[in-house]
């Protein structure tokens, strides 16, 4: 059953995303925090939840490039490192760009062409396999399958557009950071039934599922660590708010994931300005000046 296995992967990504907090120096208060923010509070909630083969392998992804992240900021062991993103590539191929935030530190002079090799070499197996499997399937190495999906209303028309396109852009960066709830409308009076509110199948604005995302307008890009999250998340960006699909049918933007563990380390490392103090079982959380 995937329900086993996506507990599983909760536990595991809970220590993680924990282990990863610490190493920015937060106190366990503020680790656990963001440890149950990014399990219990982001869009990676409602894809551990939802039972969904699709949902499922963006959890295994997101899990390998997490893994990935914490043996960076701790032995950084570039053969492990490099193994758990080809198998996050493999799992979503376009994974294979969260590479450019480890390529910033392997290209630091004094170069380490071992360490080079050790990174590259899992990836280009992984990458080789993807291509002859689609072979075998498609007779082309690039086919991965998209191109042929039934598929219909909405998703249809945007494809023929082109699988992607600049033209898919406007609607994906709406309903990544614009999209508010809708709605619920008893009848034509427009009065409003319980629960009120609910969410179409494009989901819902990032910002609105995790309003603690906010705090990436007090992050200082000038450090190298933020700088080059930054970059890469714009490279992750660039096939995703291209692609025709939008994510639908999801509760909020659930391609971010992709890119979300980068995000997690820019949020981990603004929090160290955030102070939170807790007050007969209510909270209160201030920015620092």
């Amino acid at each position: 059953s995937q329900s086993y296995i996506s507990f599983l992967l909760t536990i595991i990504n809970f220590y993680l995303i924990y282990k990863i907090a610490k190493h920015f120096e937060l106190d366990n208060q503020k680790s656990l925090l963001l440890a149950v923010f990014f399990v219990f509070g982001s869009v990676f909630t409602p894809l551990l939840a939802l039972p969904a083969s699709w949902y499922f392998a963006q959890v295994v992804a997101a899990t390998l490039l997490i893994w990935a992240i914490y043996e960076f900021l701790n032995k950084r062991r570039y053969f492990l490192i490099g193994f758990a993103l080809a198998l996050a590539t493999a799992t979503r191929f376009n994974l294979i760009f969260a590479s450019l935030f480890f390529f910033f530190y392997l290209f630091k002079k004094p170069l380490n062409i071992i360490n080079i090799i050790k990174f590259v070499s899992p990836i280009i197996l992984s990458v080789a396999i993807l291509s002859i499997y689609n072979y075998q399937r498609f007779g082309n190495a690039l086919e991965t399958g998209y191109n042929l999906q039934i598929i219909y209303d909405q998703a249809d028309s945007r494809r023929a557009e082109g699988l992607f396109s600049l033209k898919h852009i406007p609607a994906n960066i709406y309903y990544m950071l614009f999209q508010g709830p809708e709605p619920v409308l008893k009848d034509k009076s427009h009065n409003l039934s319980p629960p009120y509110i609910t969410f179409n199948n494009y989901g819902l604005s990032l910002f609105f599922i995790s309003p603690i995302l906010f705090l990436i307008f007090r992050a200082n890009y000038k450090k190298d660590l933020i700088k080059n999250c930054a970059t890469t998340i714009i490279f992750m960006l660039l096939p995703i708010i291209t692609y025709y699909g939008i994510g639908q049918k999801q509760v909020s933007f659930r391609y971010a994931l992709d890119f979300f563990p980068f995000i997690f380390l820019i949020i981990a490392d603004t929090t160290k300005k955030v102070s939170i103090k807790f007050k007969e079982g209510s909270s209160n959380l201030d920015l620092e000046n």
